[in-house]
């Protein structure tokens, strides 16, 4: 495929030198999207790379992205090395599979997660968003990105396992943070420990993956005595069944649980999170959207019907997710030679689209510097390229629950917002870390401010009609 008037004569094409050894992966771990997008922008569409010993190409252009994404995606499989190293985790799961077992996969989860599917789950949303704001208190300070995790663990644990899972939930915090903590370390560092090797970090590793299993299998049993009376995401997919009328494997179960709880609420509570920290910084537009929720929500907890409302609010997480993408990098692998954007791409080359470096591309986004939440109250979606935007990855392979997370994100918002006002209370700005999803490094410390405001008849404090509220609407 040929896009532009670079010659295919020129086999390679430009890039930085990197490492003598190690070639760029002490770029990435040092600032994975200030790095791709620099190169984006310094090289052009195609940038050459080196991974240790592995050639590696970095796409910054539409076309070729959607070349990779969607025109030829069965000559470029998911990257696995990092998976390899993460197969305890994430098994065969939806993340993690690749081919024909990934497309088989996909077709039986997809009803799990269809738009009336997930709308049911509105309510819980709600409701554990406003159990939250009932343990806020006016003049503290609170790491944001402490609460995010911890509000959506327990919406995609009660979401995904059952409607009473209090109990488990912290155990399943615990754990999943052991594994969240091992998976960072095997991502970024290049020489990791092998699974079998006794090290102080493996046994770690093992303990909190036991857990898990431990955990998931006991929710899969206490589904099958009564599955037909379940209405959760685990019973959805112990309902599926493929074009030979089979269910998927206990074992196929418990890896789609793990991958959908990891990616479930992780991809969550950091799009939250920098979304609260941008409305610190831009305090005009957090008055406005307090404007918007007090018109049309009155105090009542905010239903998956009020989504249109507060489309400004959705406007801000979208936002929020093109400054600050969930999914940092997208890599491939290719199988056979091929030609992209007039280069020669060898065969077993890994391919890397950056979502970090497409979102702040100006012939794509006027301005992509700066915080415009109502670009997105524009045709501007419509106006994009395909594989341009892509805070949940792009292509077939686009995030299962991007609809979950924008419907959590939108409603979560909007009950804090009905509350409460954010000042940033940080003596330095979080740094973005490419761990699974983009994480605030250092948390993001927030002031919170209870907002005086009348939000129901009786006149309790807004905490406590905080706590009324919080199960009554949906």
């Amino acid at each position: 495929m040929t896009t532009n008037s670079v010659t295919a004569k020129q086999k390679l094409p430009p890039g930085p030198s990197g490492h003598f050894l190690l070639g760029n992966i002490l770029d990435f771990g040092r600032d994975l999207n200030g790095f791709l997008s620099a190169c984006a922008r310094k090289y052009g569409p195609v940038t050459r790379l080196r991974m240790v010993h592995r050639r590696a190409f970095l796409l910054s252009d539409a076309k070729l992205n959607e070349y990779l994404l969607l025109g030829n995606y069965k000559n470029f499989i998911k990257h696995q090395l990092f998976f390899r190293r993460t197969r305890a985790v994430f098994g065969l799961g939806l993340l993690s599979a690749d081919g024909d077992f990934w497309r088989k996969q996909r077709r039986l989860a997809a009803p799990a997660f269809a738009r009336d599917r997930i709308a049911g789950y509105g309510r819980i949303m709600s409701e554990y968003a406003r159990e939250l704001v009932g343990e806020w208190k006016d003049g503290e300070t609170r790491d944001m990105y402490t609460d995010m995790r911890s509000v959506a663990a327990k919406i995609v644990a009660r979401s995904l396992f059952d409607e009473n899972v209090a109990g488990d939930v912290q155990l399943v915090e615990e754990a999943m943070t052991d594994l969240l903590e091992a998976v960072t370390v095997r991502m970024l560092n290049p020489f990791v420990a092998p699974d079998w090797l006794p090290t102080p970090s493996v046994l770690r590793y093992r303990r909190a993956v036991r857990r898990i299993d431990d955990l998931i299998h006991r929710f899969i049993a206490e589904h099958r005595r009564n599955l037909d009376q379940r209405t959760t995401l685990l019973a959805m997919l112990m309902q599926a069944r493929d074009d030979q009328n089979q269910p998927m494997s206990e074992q196929q179960l418990r890896d789609e649980s793990v991958t959908l709880f990891i990616a479930g609420h992780d991809t969550t509570a950091t799009a939250l999170s920098w979304t609260l920290y941008l409305l610190t910084q831009h305090p005009e537009w957090q008055k406005q959207l307090q404007a918007v929720v007090d018109d049309k929500l009155k105090g009542r907890a905010p239903q998956v019907s009020d989504m249109a409302a507060l489309a400004p609010i959705e406007w801000t997480f979208k936002e929020s997710l093109r400054l600050y993408p969930s999914v940092s990098l997208v890599a491939r692998q290719s199988l056979e030679d091929c030609e992209i954007g007039g280069y020669q791409i060898p065969g077993g080359s890994l391919l890397y689209v950056s979502p970090a470096a497409m979102h702040s591309d100006p012939q794509y986004f006027e301005h992509p510097e700066r915080f415009m939440p109502e670009r997105w109250g524009t045709d501007l979606e419509a106006r994009l390229p395909r594989c341009v935007y892509m805070p949940f990855s792009g292509g077939p392979r686009t995030c299962i629950g991007d609809r979950f997370a924008m419907m959590e994100g939108v409603l979560l918002l909007a009950n804090f917002l009905q509350f409460f006002a954010f000042e940033y209370a940080g003596t330095s700005h979080p740094q973005p870390f490419a761990s699974i999803t983009l994480i605030p490094k250092g948390g993001v410390p927030v002031k919170l401010r209870q907002r005086d405001v009348d939000h129901s008849v009786s006149n309790p404090s807004i905490v406590e009609a905080a706590r009324l509220t919080a199960g009554s609407e949906s």
